[in-house]
């Protein structure tokens, strides 16, 4: 049995939390981002060590910077034909990981980031964001998902390959290249779906 498990069905709202089960017993929800989530998404980048943040943004992105109204308002209130951006919580409410997947313009292809706070990482947060992600791309037809993973970020290229992803250097991006071309690959390996917009 997988470390993490499905617990509840998505009734199509993808505002309605699913409840995940991770490998330890401990509990999580899922669910898109929404407006009233800014200031606990201010508290989420609070608590993100600099190495998290470099291998995130590949150079360390200020705390001012990252928590701006303008940017995180951006973010809460995303165009969800553009942009699928997910949340975990832990049982406190408190947001612990945070995933995005943003179409290329004019384009069948899409890029995903994942960033899990510190203390919630190598727990499985971060597969189960990602194969949502996967899932949801492939529903709605994209020919292709990639995203940069830093050279050093070794755990990411892991879980990438993990949930079925291609690895490869790009010397041209200095960073590591993992993506799915979906003609060419059998689906994400646990069933995930989001069915309303993003």
């Amino acid at each position: 049995m997988p470390s993490d498990q499905r617990l509840a069905e998505n009734s199509g709202d993808d505002r309605v939390p699913v409840l995940w089960m991770l490998g330890e017993g401990s509990f999580i929800n899922v669910r898109a981002v929404q407006p009233q989530d800014e200031a606990e998404m201010i508290r989420f980048h609070e608590s993100l060590s600099e190495r998290t943040v470099y291998f995130r943004y590949f150079h360390l992105l200020q705390l001012r910077r990252r928590t701006e109204h303008e940017r995180l308002s951006r973010i809460c209130a995303s165009d969800p034909a553009r942009d699928m951006v997910l949340i975990a919580k832990d049982d406190e409410g408190s947001i612990v990981a945070v995933a995005r997947l943003s179409l290329e313009e004019n384009s069948d292809e899409a890029e995903f980031a994942v960033l899990v706070a510190d203390a919630w990482q190598h727990h499985g947060i971060g597969t189960i964001l990602l194969r949502t992600l996967l899932w949801r791309a492939r529903e709605q037809g994209l020919n292709r998902v990639f995203g940069l993973v830093h050279p050093e970020n070794v755990p990411m290229q892991r879980m990438c390959r993990h949930v079925g992803l291609d690895v490869s250097y790009s010397i041209e991006q200095e960073a590591y290249v993992a993506e799915c071309v979906f003609a060419n690959s059998p689906p994400p390996r646990t069933e995930c779906h989001l069915r309303s917009g993003w």
